[in-house]
C-alpha cells in the first residue's frame, strides 16, 4: 500500500491508502483506494485532486468505501464497466456486507450511553427482543428517555411497545440503519404506530459507523 496526506500546521487532516493493481484485460493499472479518511471538505478535496491528477496513469480508480453517497462527488458517477438495468440505468458500484455486530446484553449497553443524548424527546419505550442465544435478552425492559437522556427500567408503564429481533436491535443501535427503515420493511413492529417519528428522532444519527479492518 502506499499512503497520501493531507497536513496543514503540522496536523494530518486527511489520508488515503491505495495501491496499484493491474487489471486481466487491458495494459495499465488501476487504483484501489483502501482507506479515504478526512476531517473536513478541504482535505476530501485535496485527497481527490490527487488521485485526478494520475488519470494519464490508470485507466480506473476503485474506491473501497463504507460512504453509501460517494457517487455524488463525481460529475459521471458509472461504474465505466458498461452493465445497465433498464434502458438508461447503468452500473454505479458494488455492494457487500462485512462485519456484523451483536449486543450481548440488552440492559447493560445502555450504560456506557447515559451521557449520550438520543435528540431531545421524552417518551418511555418498552422493547421486546427475540434471542434464540441469549434468554435473558428476551426479558421486556422499559427505556425512559426524558429530554434526551435514556436509563433502563425493568419495570413501568411505557408509551409505545417496539418489538424486533437481536440482529435488528444490534443494528439500530449501532447506527447502521433507522426505526423508520426497519418499521417500513416489517422488520419491527409498533403497538402504537404514532410514536414512528419519535423514535425516528430517538435512533437517528449523523453517520453510519464505518469498520476498515479486514479479516
Amino acid at each position: 500500500n502506499r499512503v497520501v496526506g493531507v497536513e496543514r500546521d503540522g496536523i494530518v487532516s486527511g489520508y488515503a491508502a491505495f495501491r496499484f493493481r493491474r487489471p486481466d484485460d487491458i495494459a495499465g493499472y488501476d487504483i484501489v483506494v483502501s482507506e479515504l479518511v478526512y476531517d473536513d471538505p478541504q482535505a476530501l478535496r485535496e485527497l481527490l485532486a490527487f488521485f485526478h491528477s494520475q488519470s494519464d496513469q490508470v485507466e480506473r480508480i476503485e474506491v473501497q468505501s463504507g460512504d453509501e453517497h460517494l457517487h455524488m462527488l463525481l460529475d459521471d458517477p458509472s461504474s465505466g464497466r458498461k452493465h445497465r438495468y433498464g434502458t438508461g440505468i447503468l452500473e454505479l458500484r458494488s455492494t457487500g456486507i462485512g462485519l456484523m455486530y451483536r449486543v450481548l446484553d440488552v440492559r447493560q449497553v445502555w450504560e456506557p450511553l447515559s451521557g449520550w443524548s438520543f435528540g431531545d424527546r421524552s417518551c418511555r419505550v418498552e422493547f421486546r427482543i427475540a434471542d434464540s442465544l441469549v434468554v435473558d435478552n428476551e426479558r421486556p425492559f422499559v427505556l425512559r428517555v426524558q429530554d434526551g437522556r435514556a436509563e433502563v427500567a425493568d419495570e413501568g408503564e411505557a408509551d409505545v411497545a417496539v418489538s424486533l429481533d437481536i440482529a435488528r436491535f444490534s443494528s439500530l443501535l449501532a447506527g447502521s440503519t433507522d426505526f423508520a427503515t426497519l418499521y417500513r420493511y416489517g422488520l419491527a413492529e409498533l403497538s402504537d404506530p404514532s410514536y414512528l417519528q419519535t423514535l425516528q428522532i430517538l435512533f437517528g444519527t449523523f453517520a453510519k459507523p464505518q469498520c476498515m479492518t479486514n479479516f
